[in-house]
């Protein structure tokens, strides 16, 4: 007999398929057992429901010990069970992609941790790191670790007991399975605590996490999720808004940013009651998405159309910053119309411009967790202003599944899309913004004697939202007032 548990049959990831053992070889069907519940895909576990599907012999043998052992199942359980399975399942995908986000960070920073290895599960919600390379090192206490679980027990204890840096709690050991240097970690279901928040961050809301009382009597901007669907493919976005009775502003954010950066808005005086929109794009942030590999300028636009569509927005002021501004650019050559001026933060216009994409064509990499890795790396040592401060978050606000077809198809419609005559040719007020690290652009001169306003923001590189604020909010306030 084999017996298949298939509990996890939703929660596998990299846009792998889910395949039941009778399934791969239909002649085991009558010597298999399969066994599944709704405790994991459908978050119920406190409701104890599972079962099972066999050979009518088995379960008639099953339902006969069952009968004489335990009571049957709660009445209000199964019905909830049953609801969970019949009903909708769109939510899945979304769910998927939030444990996906997650396995990627906790394995990347247990593979960061001095004496760990972990390999990536393909599925589920566990990790099993190697200790092995702390395995016969002393700690500063002079406790000798001579298995795994003098390792947890140490972990444990808490940062001291250990001969490297912390890695925080919450591992079990596995020395009753073959591997005895092994741990497991399985809590990146769990809510951080204080000591693992960096390696168990969530982006979900949850109940205990409150405001202060008067910011939510009087919320400066509204946070939502928006369930789309872009050329099939399910997402869900997370956005920030402001309604007001003028044109919004619609904010596109850069490649490693997040709608965050568009929040100042509120601060911004000469802005005060400007409705506006920012969103996270697929692959980053808090946003959802069911298919990283599908993520690309081209389904970033359309992306944008559907949020635009989905809150009503016909016509609006553009602004986006580097991949959003190559972006808003596609999107506003492709509807003049609807863009009343546009605001371009340092988006892709020329070939010059892929100094970060271009590194998918610089420095190649199949493993697409490698290349962010290294790509992350490189970024924080670079000697532009706020470049270790991006390099920071990058793990955290980006999937490194998305990051190959954005910067495959940055770099070819920056050297193949005619992106110059497509910025010049779009008949709204238009400003061009840049640090002033980056003031030798070849293109500069040329886009202002066109028409272009230029605005250069002092003690600034590629990021002005993070180096200097206030002048890059004032840029805008100034341009967009002057808008008529």
């Amino acid at each position: 007999m084999v017996l298949s548990d298939d509990i996890y049959e939703h929660l596998v990831f990299d846009g792998l398929a889910f395949h039941t053992i009778a399934q791969v070889e239909p002649r085991l069907r009558e010597r298999t057992l399969t066994v599944n519940g709704v405790s994991k895909a459908y978050a119920m576990t406190g409701w104890r429901i599972g079962f099972g599907a066999g050979p009518r012999w088995l379960i008639e043998a099953m339902e006969k010990f069952q009968g004489q052992q335990t009571s049957g199942a709660c009445s209000i359980s199964q019905h909830a069970a049953l609801a969970a399975l019949t009903g909708p399942q769109d939510f899945i995908p979304f769910s998927r992609a939030a444990f996906q986000r997650r396995r990627d960070l906790v394995v990347t920073l247990l593979n960061q941790a001095p004496g760990l290895q972990c390999a990536k599960p393909q599925g589920a919600f566990y990790a099993f790191a190697s200790c092995k390379g702390l395995i016969g090192r002393t700690t500063p206490a002079g406790t000798r670790l001579a298995c795994d679980e003098d390792v947890v027990n140490a972990l444990l204890e808490g940062p001291t007991s250990l001969p490297s840096r912390e890695v925080p709690s919450g591992s079990v050991p596995t020395c009753a399975f073959p591997m005895p240097w092994m741990i497991n970690r399985s809590a990146w279901l769990a809510r951080p605590s204080r000591r693992s928040a960096k390696l168990y961050p969530s982006n979900l809301p949850h109940p205990s996490v409150r405001e202060p009382r008067s910011a939510m009597m009087q919320p400066e901007f509204i946070h939502s999720r928006i369930p789309i669907k872009v050329k099939g493919l399910a997402l869900e976005i997370a956005a920030i808004s402001r309604s007001g009775e003028t044109d919004p502003i619609v904010f596109l954010h850069g490649f490693g940013s997040t709608k965050e950066d568009y929040a100042d808005i509120v601060r911004c005086p000469e802005l005060t009651g400007r409705p506006f929109l920012a969103y996270d794009a697929p692959g980053c942030g808090e946003t959802a998405c069911s298919d990283l590999s599908k993520v690309s300028i081209p389904f970033l636009v359309d992306t944008a159309l559907a949020v635009l569509e989905h809150n009503g927005i016909e016509r609006f002021h553009l602004s986006g910053h580097s991949m959003g501004g190559l972006t808003a650019l596609m999107l506003a050559h492709q509807h003049p119309d609807r863009v009343l001026s546009f605001i371009d933060i340092e988006g892709n216009i020329a070939p010059e411009d892929c100094f970060l994409s271009r590194q998918i064509v610089d420095y190649p990499d199949a493993d697409a967790d490698k290349f962010f890795a290294d790509f992350i790396e490189r970024t924080r040592h670079a000697s532009a202003y706020s470049s270790a401060l991006y390099a920071a978050s990058l793990w955290h606000k980006v999937r490194a599944g998305a990051v190959p077809g954005i910067f495959r198809s940055m770099v070819e419609l920056s050297d193949h899309g005619g992106l110059m005559d497509k910025f010049l040719g779009l008949p709204c007020p238009k400003m061009f913004m840049y640090g002033e690290q980056n003031a030798s652009l070849s293109y500069l001169s040329d886009i202002q004697a066109k028409g272009v306003r230029l605005a250069e923001i002092p003690n600034c590189a590629h990021f002005p939202m993070y180096s200097n604020p206030p002048l890059m909010w004032k840029a805008i306030a100034d341009f967009v007032k002057g808008i008529n």
